[in-house]
């Protein structure tokens, strides 16, 4: 933590010449408590599962959740970093006004993302609870195996994925405060559920909690961005959402007819998880080359030029 910010520092003296005494332009920065307000947000949603569970349940029911949060938290920081940086194309499409390219390149964007998303989190929903048996074998002080609500969990963390694009998009045309609303309801949402739900339904009631703030935040940023940036139709993520339910469906359903026999221990699991993860690629690539064949090779010629250009 302490390097990487030396680095950059070092690395941004050397590249660029930056005048220290020019008048600050105040009005660039004009959003700054809106940005904040975004931050706050995010904070307060990442951390109400365990502060409603902590005050309304007990510690081990938290520590039933901490072990299904350590798969989800993992795969979110994966979608995250695989998604990092392409507010920045995003913006210097917006700036130069290439509504064209902007709406074609998030086509291609939305095609990668949902097709990462579907792959990853329909591999999380079959072998999460396989994994959880082998992590806590041996703990007794809880029961760790709760399927309804690893599922509720993982479909939540998939909205959480699907949205970074457009989420992305609306920071990079600078519209913090016109979604600033979004993600203060979002984390209303979360809390207001959460604690109606956690009382009576527990774990289930929190996860509960979490998928309807992260559908209503995907809902409405897809929605914003489609209506006054990119200026699509809003129904385009609402389709892909259909198409990735049917593919899971489909993997599932493979999944099942194989029937693949698994001794529980780790070396087993990851090969068991390997098969389960070349099924869901197989079915995610043959559904969306007959949907999206046309974004399918617009990305094989992106691919082609920049192999071109190294």
């Amino acid at each position: 933590f302490m390097i990487y910010p030396i680095a950059l520092n070092i690395y941004v003296k050397r590249k660029y010449k930056i005048n220290k005494n020019v008048k600050p332009n105040n009005k660039a920065i004009s959003q700054r408590w809106d940005a904040f307000w975004h931050q706050v947000a995010t904070f307060v949603n990442e951390n109400t599962d365990v502060m409603v569970l902590t005050i309304f349940t007990n510690m081990l029911v938290v520590s039933v959740y901490s072990v299904y949060h350590l798969v989800t938290a993992g795969l979110n920081r994966f979608m995250t970093a695989f998604t990092q940086g392409i507010d920045a194309a995003f913006g210097n499409m917006i700036a130069k006004d290439e509504k064209e390219a902007l709406k074609k390149n998030l086509s291609l964007v939305e095609l990668i993302v949902y097709s990462i998303a579907t792959l990853l989190y329909s591999c999380a929903i079959i072998l999460i609870l396989q994994f959880i048996s082998i992590y806590t074998k041996g703990i007794t002080d809880a029961n760790y195996l709760n399927s309804n609500f690893a599922y509720i969990l993982i479909v939540a963390q998939f909205f959480f994925a699907i949205r970074l694009p457009y989420q992305y998009i609306a920071q990079a045309a600078g519209h913090f405060k016109q979604t600033k609303k979004y993600a203060i309801v979002e984390a209303t949402l979360n809390i207001i559920v959460s604690v109606l739900l956690v009382i009576k339904y527990g774990l289930i009631g929190v996860a509960i909690g979490t998928l309807t703030a992260m559908i209503y935040k995907t809902v409405m940023f897809s929605n914003y961005i489609s209506n006054n940036i990119v200026r699509r139709s809003k129904l385009i993520p609402l389709k892909r959402c259909i198409v990735s339910i049917f593919e899971f469906i489909l993997i599932f359903i493979f999944y099942r007819i194989i029937n693949l026999p698994i001794e529980l221990n780790y070396f087993n699991w990851c090969v068991h998880g390997l098969l389960v993860g070349i099924i869901a690629f197989i079915v995610i690539m043959c559904v969306n080359y007959i949907l999206y064949k046309s974004d399918i090779i617009n990305l094989y010629k992106k691919i082609k030029n920049i192999k071109n250009k190294q």
